[in-house]
């Protein structure tokens, strides 16, 4: 009789007092916070490998994740390219669905031999930031694929539709009588004591066809023997009391000079704000790097790469110029005359990384963002060009694999480094962070040359034109030329003519055979052919696939030559993608840790289940817009419906019961603890209390 009276007392008390209570509002609640981390190219197998043989340290990024959320593997989609795959991150849907069927690809009515950017098409759906934005949310999309340029409220964006360049690549290589040694109007600074400094004057531009110039000075500095000059400094306004340009580190720091140039090799940068009112950028901080290739002290001999200037579009205006004043200009190398930089593009990969982790990281300081979506992609560089396991590749010895394949280890280090970076700004146990990859890479043997073939086979590669393939890595689109498009010569889809074309190309590559240069074995290279009709299951029903798709086996990477030519030809080193997604080079990783991330394995998830899967993270509820669900397993709170509830009442300023019914449940509370204590009363006086 006590335990069943205390317990009515008890309920009655706390329904009442929870009904009473002020309703719950989005500021009770902590907030949800998501990092997601596009890993390019990332591949399971081996971040097990490196995390096993020590090559990723056990308190690092990958290992930290991995000991919560682990998918074995992500089944990327077809085909298996970095925008296709990278935009069905973010969106949850199928590439016909999100239109960026490939890397580049002709538009429905266009020549066959055309192509469009599919970075720069816009989305067909929406991505996961715009279910964020209409729940109030604020996000940073730091080269998010499918963001507009148009700028979107409570947003930090830095683009990657178009990184354009501005000015070209230049090499400055001042003679004796370019030189000057008048310093009145100077500030020297910190370098007051140089006994006999010397100056010289070099341009950047802001643009290819209506530039403004802007003027810097290259100070050489004798700061111990007169006429023995041992550093420079790059300057923009003749006062090196309140900085320089200086020293930047190999392959990362940022724009806060730490020394002067001292050596050959040594790299700088330099910024300007431009003034040019024609191209729209006014105030806005552009930059180049400075390459010091050449550098004689007595007699001074001074020769400087200057990189081309780049634009990355981005928004707000104002975040993006206080951000490259911080982290500096974007890192692309562009080729100039006479400069070699043949040691550099492995150190710019990792500049590039850099430069968008600074980035992310600015937003990731500021306090009220909510989502942000980043990328790293010196794995996919370091794949593509030092994957080499294949002994039929033409550079494979033991020697220069090893070298190589320390290569990619330092790619995969580098990314993980990135997610610790993240991780201690943003912290574990208040962020969810996501590391998801788009595919993975196999080492290429053999580039198989499908126009070729298909001219072999009777279809004209060249005008005019019956058929022309499209390919990228281990796949290609094969457009035949018909008459809807411009200079098409073939009847359209459904006519006599369409079909026998179609099927010619069909049978040319099914039947194609070469033979194994490693065993001397005979070998289909085709793994895929698929007409058209038949692409909606691989997800690519949409207009602008091709009539034909087709991909090979993993070790070919098929080539777009028209000439006349050897069918196949030995590859050297380097790896590729777009192989079918079942190839098990091809998965990608899935990891995940925070607060909302459950501690468990699955044995294979989807790329398509991300995006809806983060909505669930944020608490956003259904991602109605995806081809993808939620992985209830993931998220700590499942996919119940109580746990729906818990996670979408903070968004809804009308989830809030209405004061009729908190009056009603303290009614029932006041009913619950009257009852109580009347049964209490009553007992004691039976003697039963």
């Amino acid at each position: 009789m006590f335990t069943r009276n205390a317990i009515l007392i008890v309920i009655g008390l706390t329904v009442a007092a929870s009904a009473l209570a002020p309703a719950r509002t989005l500021a009770d609640e902590p907030r949800r916070r998501v990092v997601l981390i596009q890993a390019d190219a990332v591949r399971p197998d081996f971040v097990e490998q490196f995390l096993a043989d020590g090559t990723l340290p056990p308190d690092g990024g990958f290992a930290t994740l991995a000991r919560s959320f682990k998918a074995t593997f992500d089944t990327v989609v077809t085909p298996t390219l970095t925008t296709p795959n990278l935009t069905t991150m973010v969106t949850g849907a199928y590439p016909q669905k999100h239109g960026a069927i490939s890397n580049s690809y002709p538009l429905s009515t266009a020549p066959v031999t055309s192509g469009v950017s599919g970075h720069l098409q816009p989305l067909s759906t929406e991505g996961i930031w715009s279910l964020a934005l209409r729940a109030g949310k604020k996000v940073g999309l730091i080269r998010t694929l499918g963001v507009s340029d148009t700028p979107m409220p409570n947003t930090w964006a830095l683009n990657i539709r178009q990184a354009s360049a501005l000015s070209n690549a230049q090499a400055i290589k001042p003679t004796a009588s370019d030189w000057i040694s008048d310093t009145s109007g100077w500030n020297l600074g910190e370098f007051a004591d140089a006994k006999s400094p010397r100056i010289m004057t070099f341009t950047l531009h802001d643009d290819l066809a209506a530039s403004q110039s802007y003027t810097f000075n290259v100070v050489a500095l004798d700061r111990t023997t007169p006429g023995t000059y041992d550093a420079l400094v790059i300057d923009d306004n003749r006062n090196l009391a309140d900085g320089y340009f200086g020293v930047r580190p190999q392959r990362s720091g940022l724009m806060t000079p730490t020394a002067p140039l001292t050596q050959t090799g040594n790299w700088s940068s330099c910024l300007f704000t431009s003034a040019n009112t024609t191209t729209g950028l006014t105030g806005t901080a552009l930059g180049a790097y400075l390459k010091l290739y050449e550098f004689s002290s007595n007699p001074l001999t001074v020769s400087l790469y200057a990189g081309a200037v780049w634009y990355n579009p981005g928004y707000s205006r104002p975040w993006l110029h206080e951000l490259y004043q911080e982290i500096g200009p974007l890192p692309l190398l562009m080729n100039a005359s006479g400069v070699p930089l043949d040691q550099d593009g492995r150190d710019f990969w990792y500049r590039e990384d850099k430069f968008f982790l600074d980035a992310a990281l600015n937003v990731l300081r500021q306090p009220d963002w909510d989502l942000v979506i980043t990328y790293q992609g010196s794995v996919d560089s370091a794949e593509h060009t030092y994957l080499l396991t294949d002994p039929r590749q033409l550079l494979y010895t033991d020697p220069i694999s090893l070298t190589y394949w320390g290569y990619i280890k330092e790619s995969y280090q580098a990314v993980d480094a990135a997610i610790v970076a993240i991780s201690n700004t943003v912290g574990l146990t208040r962020t969810d962070i996501f590391v998801v990859s788009d595919h993975g890479q196999a080492p290429v043997h053999t580039t198989l040359q499908i126009n070729r073939l298909l001219a072999l086979n009777g279809l004209a590669v060249t005008s005019p034109i019956t058929a022309y393939a499209q390919p990228s890595g281990g796949y290609a689109f094969i457009y035949i030329n018909t008459t809807t498009r411009e200079g098409g010569v073939i009847s359209p889809a459904g006519t006599p003519q369409y079909t026998a074309t179609q099927e010619a190309i069909v049978t040319a590559l099914i039947n194609f055979t070469d033979t194994d240069r490693l065993t001397g074995g005979t070998v289909f290279p085709f793994e895929w052919v698929i007409r058209k009709q038949d692409l909606a299951a691989q997800g690519l029903g949409i207009d602008t696939v091709g009539d034909v798709y087709a991909s090979v086996l993993p070790g070919y990477s098929l080539g777009g030559a028209t000439d006349t030519g050897p069918l196949t030809s030995p590859v050297a080193s380097g790896g590729t993608h777009g192989y079918a997604p079942a190839q098990p080079t091809m998965q990608g990783v899935f990891l995940a840790a925070g607060p909302h991330i459950s501690r468990t394995t699955l044995a294979a998830t989807r790329l398509i289940d991300v995006a809806p899967t983060i909505a669930g993270a944020l608490g956003l509820g259904k991602m109605t817009t995806a081809d993808g669900v939620a992985l209830c397993a993931v998220l700590s709170l499942g996919c119940t419906p109580a746990a729906i509830e818990l996670r979408s009442w903070q968004a809804s300023a009308t989830s809030s019961p209405s004061p009729g019914l908190y009056l009603m449940l303290a009614g029932l509370g006041l009913i619950g603890l009257a009852a109580g204590l009347r049964r209490g009363r009553v007992g004691r006086e039976a003697g039963h209390w």
